[in-house]
């Protein structure tokens, strides 16, 4: 849940994001350093397709 939430807060689509950690991380070696595993966490993530949540439409209100 919490990445979940971290990717939402950095701006990333969830599911994208999850998505290509799992896949990427997948093909990692077994023992990787602390710093190594940072560039994986959502403020660090780095989408080529850059799946970012587009900002929300703003709404004209009728006076």
């Amino acid at each position: 849940m919490s990445l979940i939430e971290s990717a939402k807060a950095n701006g990333l689509i969830p599911f994208k994001y999850l998505q290509d950690i799992i896949e990427k991380i997948s093909k990692l070696p077994v023992f990787m350093k602390t710093e190594e595993l940072e560039a994986y966490l959502p403020w660090n993530w780095q989408d080529e397709s850059k799946s970012l949540i587009p900002p929300p439409a703003k709404i004209a209100l009728a006076k």
